[in-house]
């Protein structure tokens, strides 16, 4: 991707100074951010079909945050039409939530690696459940997913095939207990090695999130605390995923390097949602940080997040993310 010039004066005047400046010095790529404000100008422009097939729970958040985007959301769950919907996407995303659908789930991945579209598999409950833990195994080489973003007790345990604890907001203390930890060579390790092997891209969502694949490694420290307190975000993140593939591919970027990017416009969302919503209920700007202590209610929060996802400017956006790229061993 070619930089644009004027970048970086055109955010200092559009941001508020310290604000922009913040998160200015925080970027560890420059050229990150620059594809970063290209890709959501891309999803802006062709506005990707994507397929959700996900569970009843989060349905509605996923389309909105698609929509949010500038995205199109289908959720066609039915097997009589599931596989000709996929065909007409631009991508398809899976949840493990809605394992009432598992027949139109399957033919809609095989459908979506016959059109060569990217497939997104969110593995949700899988250390609680050994059926799901059996299917995922099984769609790996069936369908071939894009991308399988989770938390990464969900991912140890598809990479492990074990059981965890159960819940999607299960912490990882099986793999502590196991003596790894996310953020280790040999969790990284593991990652690597089951990206390679089934020639996919890992998201772990998490304090810091992890995105392997492609031979590359990054680490995300874009979100907040409160994210984790309402329901439907790491489903409304897979959905998220969808669209920034799709124009990803577009844009012949590496699957990779889109999905570190739509992780971090996620996370970011939600911190342009604890801000604003911080600054309603403290009155007062310099409250306004998660270090503040100010006390928020989950449902302003809920609806600020869209807010973030369908006010913010790419360029702001993009200022905002704070994306790493991690050395190979």
């Amino acid at each position: 991707m070619i930089p644009r010039p004027g970048i970086r004066s055109r955010l200092l005047q559009r941001m508020p100074g310290l604000f922009c400046l913040e998160y200015m010095m925080m970027i560890y790529d420059d050229s990150i951010r620059e594809t970063a404000v290209q890709l959501l100008e891309k999803i802006q422009e062709i506005r990707p079909l994507v397929h959700c097939i996900t569970n009843y729970v989060t349905v509605n958040d996923c389309a909105n945050a698609l929509l949010a985007v500038c995205g199109r959301p289908v959720m066609s769950h039915a097997p009589e039409e599931a596989a000709e919907i996929t065909a007409s996407s631009a991508a398809l995303v899976l949840n493990m939530g809605a394992t009432e659908y598992v027949p139109s789930m399957l033919m809609s991945g095989k459908q979506a690696m016959e059109s060569g579209i990217p497939c997104i598999l969110d593995p949700v409950g899988v250390p609680g459940s050994s059926y799901r833990r059996r299917l995922c195994g099984e769609w790996l080489t069936q369908i071939r997913p894009s991308v399988i973003r989770g938390n990464a007790s969900e991912i140890w345990s598809l990479i492990e095939q074990q059981a965890g604890e159960a819940g999607v907001d299960a912490e990882f203390s099986v793999v502590e207990h196991e003596g790894a930890r996310p953020d280790s060579p040999e969790w990284i390790s593991k990652c690597t090695d089951f990206t390679e092997r089934f020639r996919c891209v890992l998201v772990i969502s998490g304090k810091t999130d992890l995105v392997a694949g492609d031979g590359l490694i990054f680490h995300v420290d874009n979100g907040c605390s409160l994210m984790n307190r309402v329901t439907g975000t790491g489903c409304m993140a897979s959905a998220l995923l969808g669209a920034f593939l799709a124009a990803g591919r577009a844009l012949s970027l590496p699957d990779v390097l889109s999905a570190a990017i739509g992780t971090g416009c996620m996370g970011a969302a939600g911190e342009y949602a604890y801000r604003k919503c911080a600054e309603e209920f403290s009155g007062n700007r310099a409250e306004s940080s998660e270090e503040s202590g100010c006390r928020i209610g989950t449902g302003s929060f809920h609806g600020r997040l869209l807010d973030g996802l369908s006010c913010l400017p790419p360029e702001e956006m993009a200022a905002m993310l704070i994306i790493r790229r991690v050395p190979a061993e």
